[in-house]
């Protein structure tokens, strides 16, 4: 008899915590709703909040990580049984939607990409390794671009750039002191301030100097033209003609802002910015040089404004979005950068050549010959054209073999040699539903650490199937985010 009464009242307990935990999380739940609905006031303790109360909740606002970090407090303080300190390092929330380069530790701000000691270990560049995860799961954290990353939920699910985020598991690659001093860092190189806990679905952006008032590309009301393949059948006599380049895409709004083709802000370092022409917007890639894609990508996503890195980055422009002809519109572009007075400007913009394609013929030569210097292909202008935003058939592009986008939606095992690691990648079309596989032109260390399930890959192929697939799709690069 005892042991029944024993049993029902731990039963009792039992339901008692769980019907607790639930009403928690529906308090939470509704309360964090509440204040995105009232735009309710910022809670200054951000990230570092525990507070559970509704009023609290209802009243400030609070980043959408803040749950995740909660949740791994607990986990922390289960597994270590109340050994530990339940408080986190505080996680910086950067309100941007671009994620940006990672500063190295100490003196270095520039990280290793400045070619002095490398503050960023212990991975090298491009490296992963995985890590046991407190129960069964395995994580895997990268090196990319100059900033880590981790599959975990922690790392995936905080707000800001990947140069602020951490997890317990960077802490314990790197070392908690290691960390902390990256994390230091970042906060003195970019002068975050509070206003850096503004949600980046909100117009007002914060740049590295705290100021919230950049514009947003959107204001800007442009589309960036994008470029159809030539397919030899349309006549190109008379058109302008300019090598394709490999770089970052980007829009310079003429009013001291850089955005990526995704109209994310570009933080260039402030000389940079004062060589741009004023008073005009130009359409153009910031480029590094041939074959040095991913260096140059790295080096425009990061966050720190670092003169050192972008000494070699170049403002190709060949375009000035406006109403009028192509041909005038690079000539605007021209005029308006010789009229420039900047001591710099020289190493910081100029404007791509353009030559008149007098036939097939021509193109294909010049495809040739930019191809044996480590080009990319060619680009065709119609040089009667206005501006239009979106793909158009007034811009095309040449090249030996086609290239295009996919999203990975699963890794396929591989066999035979490859046994154990990854055979291919079954990626879709973006905006379809056709599938293909792509299980060529990976390296041994791609098969080991493929790209994510999620993440989008450049893959080159030669023609498209009557079903509209890709014939003989060969992966090139996994594409970072812009």
């Amino acid at each position: 008899m005892r042991r029944l009464q024993r049993f029902l009242v731990l039963g009792n307990s039992c339901y008692h915590r769980a019907v607790q935990s639930y009403q928690q999380q529906a308090m939470y739940s509704a309360a964090n709703k509440t204040a995105r609905r009232t735009k309710a006031a910022l809670c200054k303790y951000g990230l570092d909040c525990r507070r559970v109360n509704v009023r609290h909740w209802s009243e400030y606002e609070h980043p959408e990580a803040h749950k995740v970090l909660v949740a791994e407090d607990l986990e922390r303080s289960d597994a270590t049984k109340g050994t530990q300190d339940k408080k986190t390092v505080l996680h910086t929330d950067v309100s941007q939607d671009q994620d940006g380069m990672a500063s190295g530790g100490g003196t270095n701000s520039c990280g290793s990409l400045s070619g002095d000691q490398d503050d960023l270990g212990p991975l090298l560049e491009g490296e992963t390794t995985t890590m046991q995860g407190s129960g069964s799961s395995v994580y895997t954290l990268k090196r990319f671009g100059g900033t880590y990353s981790c599959t975990c939920v922690a790392w995936k699910f905080q707000k800001g750039a990947g140069v602020v985020r951490t997890c317990k598991h960077l802490k314990k690659l790197r070392g908690e002191d290691a960390e902390a001093a990256r994390l230091r860092n970042v906060v003195s190189v970019t002068k975050i301030t509070d206003n850096t806990a503004i949600p980046a679905t909100k117009r007002r952006r914060t740049d590295a100097s705290g100021t919230t008032d950049i514009p947003d590309a959107a204001s800007l009301d442009l589309e960036i033209a994008l470029a159809h393949k030539w397919d030899s059948t349309k006549s190109v006599v008379g058109w302008m003609m300019s090598e394709k380049l490999d770089g970052m895409r980007c829009l310079w709004n003429g009013a001291g802002t850089l955005f990526s083709r995704a109209k994310n802000v570009i933080y260039a370092p402030d000389d940079f910015i004062g060589a741009l022409p004023k008073g005009i917007v130009l359409d153009g890639e910031l480029f590094l040089g041939r074959g040095r894609f991913q260096e140059c990508m790295s080096i425009c996503r990061r966050q720190d404004k670092c003169t050192k890195s972008w000494k070699e980055i170049r403002f190709v422009v060949f375009d000035a979005p406006c109403d009028q002809p192509f041909t005038d519109r690079l000539a605007l572009a021209r005029k308006a950068i010789e009229a420039s007075t900047h001591h710099r400007l020289g190493d910081v913009v100029r404007v791509l050549e353009h030559t008149r394609c007098t036939g097939e013929s021509h193109v294909h030569e010049e495809l040739k010959r930019i191809e044996a210097l480590g080009g990319e292909g060619v680009m065709l202008r119609n040089p009667t054209a206005h501006y239009v935003g979106g793909r158009t058939q007034d811009l095309l592009k040449v090249k030996s073999s086609h290239d295009a986008e996919a999203v990975v939606v699963a890794h396929v095992p591989g066999k035979g040699k490859h046994a154990g690691r990854l055979g291919a990648l079954l990626c879709r079309m973006p905006g379809t539903t056709k599938e293909f596989k792509v299980g060529t032109g990976f390296t041994d260390n791609e098969r080991e650490h493929p790209p994510a399930v999620g993440s989008t890959i450049t893959y080159s192929y030669f023609e498209l199937t009557k079903a509209d697939i890709p014939r003989f799709p060969a992966y090139v690069r996994e594409r970072p985010p812009e």
